[in-house]
């Protein structure tokens, strides 16, 4: 009986990876003409599907690194606490710069600053718009740079592509070591793929063209997005759901919001079901992608 009722406050590592990656299908196959030319490509291209929902599915676990305890924040190591004393003290600050009477300080940051949906979506939308586009690859742009010795000018006039590359290195390893570990527990893989898939990947993101790398940044900061949207299903709700719109009917900024009046507790049996029902849809879904 503790078993099945056993609970967690949010969806656990794996089914954020799994419910993203099957939402990332429905876009897809969307019938609309702005998800068709953000996406559509992926259905053509099976070597920037398989990047892209490995990184997709290392965005869905990056905004938990404002967690101590995260999947992303065990996967990365000392790069991953790095990065949770980043999201935690700037969250700190930010909540005490802007919140209202009636907000209760937090005991965590967890799920505030860097769960906010409107975040992820502004950087979505600054990929989308701002990152370039061509045949023209990273490795190329880069090793002409260091060549001219305008490394640093390079770095200077391309401070988007750079923030994408630094949570692409991140997204890659989580997800891979994600996608790896799923895997793993139908089928007997080497070891060593757990390091030569992420290799192959990154390999993959110096020297695909800026066209298709803007494809796979929109695709990251999707799963992030998806993540913290997830997280406002949960029985915890989100105190981010809509930041930085104040809560006025509440006096405050950060109250907790839930998007449904039933929410989602995750753990123990539930949390069984909600991975298989997600898996076997992710299946399906799948094979409607490709065989369309």
């Amino acid at each position: 009986m503790k078993f099945l009722m056993k609970k967690a406050k949010g969806f656990m590592g794996r089914s954020h990876v799994t419910i993203s990656l099957v939402l990332l299908l429905v876009l897809i196959l969307l019938p609309f003409e702005t998800t068709q030319i953000i996406f559509g490509q992926l259905k053509t291209n099976y070597l920037l599907f398989i990047v892209s929902m490995t990184v997709l599915a290392g965005g869905a676990l990056l905004p938990d690194l404002d967690n101590d305890s995260s999947t992303a924040g065990h996967t990365l190591g000392p790069l991953g606490s790095m990065m949770t004393v980043f999201m935690k003290s700037t969250s700190s600050v930010v909540w005490n710069i802007y919140h209202f009477k009636k907000d209760s300080k937090p005991n965590t940051q967890h799920r505030y600053l860097w769960h906010a949906p409107l975040l992820w979506l502004g950087l979505l939308l600054l990929f989308y718009l701002r990152l370039p586009t061509g045949n023209v690859t990273i490795f190329t742009n880069l090793s002409n740079a260091i060549k001219l010795g305008q490394f640093g000018y390079f770095v200077q006039t391309n401070a988007l592509l750079i923030l994408f590359i630094i949570l692409a290195f991140m997204a890659v390893l989580v997800g891979s070591n994600m996608i790896v570990f799923r895997i793993s527990q139908f089928f007997d893989i080497p070891y060593a793929i757990k390091y030569i898939f992420p290799g192959l990947i990154l390999i993959y993101i110096f020297t695909t063209t800026y066209t298709n790398l803007r494809i796979v940044a929109v695709c990251l900061a999707t799963g992030c997005v998806l993540h913290c949207i997830e997280d406002g299903f949960c029985d915890t709700g989100l105190p981010s759901l809509i930041f930085p719109i104040p809560q006025f009917w509440r006096g405050k900024v950060w109250g907790r919001m839930k998007l449904l009046p039933w929410t989602v507790t995750t753990g123990g049996m539930i949390n069984k079901v909600i991975d298989v029902v997600a898996s076997v849809l992710f299946v399906i879904l799948l094979i409607v992608v490709f065989k369309h």
